[in-house]
């Protein structure tokens, strides 16, 4: 039977060996006394410009980082390389990847539980408003949030900014 010591340690908490003591900080100097022999140990010039030219390189390169993340534009990654719709009709077998507007209506051929799919837009908010048989669902996906998805009744919906700006869906099935 493990003792809860025994459990941390083989669950990876905290250990007695892990774990290790501060030292006190050393008391003030009173006035009049000798100063007290410093504990660290002096640096050298050559450490100093070392450090600095350290310190000054990571500044560099998180600067550089922060810059390509600033020019990045906020497109989603691809979705697909499959060849784009032309009309929703030819999105009836919930395998496709089409350009969706404002108010359009996809109609599906009820395999996979959705018969007809109306889109909503405002900015890169995409709400899908889903009939089946006898039920209505609604989701509301960010197009430019990348790897978002809405997944109803086994039907993918993957909204994307394309490069151009154009809001694309990808729509696949279980």
């Amino acid at each position: 039977m493990l003792t809860a010591a025994a459990a941390l340690a083989v669950a990876g908490g905290v250990t007695a060996a892990g774990v290790a003591l501060a030292a006190p900080p050393p008391e003030p100097a009173l006035s009049g006394s000798p100063a007290a022999p410093s504990a660290a140990p002096a640096q050298s010039a050559a450490d100093a410009a070392a450090d600095s030219a350290a310190q000054s390189a990571a500044q560099s390169a998180a600067e550089a980082a922060a810059a390509a993340n600033a020019a990045a534009p906020s497109v989603s990654p691809k979705a697909t390389s499959r060849k784009e719709a032309a009309s929703p009709a030819e999105c009836r077998d919930a395998d496709c990847y089409i350009e969706i507007k404002d108010g359009m209506e996809i109609p599906l051929d009820g395999k996979h539980g959705v018969r007809r799919l109306r889109i909503k837009v405002e900015g890169t908010e995409v709400t899908f408003i889903a009939r089946t048989g006898t039920a209505k669902a609604v989701a509301v996906t960010d197009a430019s949030i990348p790897f978002s998805y809405t997944h109803i009744n086994g039907i993918t919906l993957r909204p994307t900014v394309a490069e151009d700006g154009r809001l694309m869906l990808t729509i696949s099935h279980d």
